[in-house]
């Protein structure tokens, strides 16, 4: 809203008369009519289109403005304004000024974001630079007001774990450059889910200060599978008896993986690389290579 406006004369129908434009204190606009005749003139206001917010002193002929003006709701107004002598000499010989007044703009209104909020999906271990959401996702603003009040700029309040920015078309880049000494990867294992604040700021201030809106974005991490299997021992030493290797099981291993079984079902496939000798043509030692989350170790030799 704004109560500032520029005032233009469009037409002037002299009877007798000049008219003349001028600029009153506090920012009030009139019209003021002379007669060469030094008669007393009244002025009129009559409305082209119904303009209450714009008022007219019958006797100075300043115009003011009544209520606030919303450039965004009306942009314009025009009225007819008549002047009077006290004359009788019919209306249609009263002269008569079309006044055009343009309401200015002034940056009343916050960007107001598209289709919010917004969540995006990465994988985890993406590199520097990479781009989070789609360039048909691109998270835009409009903004009522015009000219230089319309752009705004984007930046990241809080949330990114100086792993994200935003640049000025709306894209979320990562920003993992280690070169300051600092690892920064984007790790499932570690975080799931950043919750950001993304501002877009007007440009030019308004009359309070700065104009800014704000919205969240969500970035989820997608798993993958980047862990490696471990053993629940590093090392087992084990000492059998006979009867025990002849019954089959000797051991059984327990392997896990700090991937979520969840978004990543785990299945593994043991072997043993090293250590099985040949004795008679065979292995010392088997292993079951699909038997889930348990290595079950055999004896293959027999005893007599």
């Amino acid at each position: 809203m704004i109560t500032n406006f520029s005032l233009a004369i469009q037409k002037v129908i002299q009877v007798n008369m000049f008219w003349q434009l001028f600029l009153e204190s506090r920012g009030r606009r009139g019209i003021l009519a002379t007669d060469d005749e030094f008669d007393n003139i009244t002025y009129e206001k009559v409305d082209l289109t119904d303009s209450p917010e714009i008022t007219l002193d019958s006797i100075s002929g300043v115009l003011e403005v009544a209520i606030l003006l919303d450039r965004e709701m009306t942009n314009s107004y025009s009225f007819d304004i008549r002047a009077n002598d006290g004359i009788n000499r019919g209306i249609q010989f009263l002269p008569i000024v079309t006044v055009q007044i343009v309401v200015l703009d002034v940056n009343d209104n916050m960007p107001v974001f598209v289709n919010p909020p917004y969540e995006f999906t990465i994988e985890e271990g993406v590199s520097d630079g990479h781009q989070v959401n789609p360039s048909y996702e691109r998270i835009s603003v409009t903004d009522k007001d015009i000219g230089n009040n319309q752009p705004s700029e984007f930046s990241i309040i809080s949330g990114h774990d100086d792993r994200f920015m935003i640049d000025q078309n709306g894209n979320i880049i990562t920003t993992l450059d280690d070169s300051a000494g600092v690892e920064k990867i984007i790790d499932y294992e570690t975080k799931q889910v950043f919750d950001l604040v993304v501002r877009a700021t007007n440009i030019e201030d308004g009359p309070a200060g700065s104009v800014f809106s704000e919205v969240n974005v969500t970035i989820l991490i997608l798993n993958i599978n980047d862990e490696d299997p471990i053993f629940s021992a590093s090392s087992v030493n084990q000492i059998i008896s006979i009867p025990e290797a002849m019954s089959g099981v000797i051991n059984t291993l327990q392997a896990m993986d700090t991937d979520d079984v969840l978004s990543i079902p785990t299945t593994f496939t043991y072997s043993i690389v090293y250590g099985n000798n040949l004795i008679n043509g065979l292995h010392s030692f088997a292993i079951d290579p699909t038997s889930g989350s348990e290595a079950k170790l055999t004896k293959n030799i027999s005893y007599t």
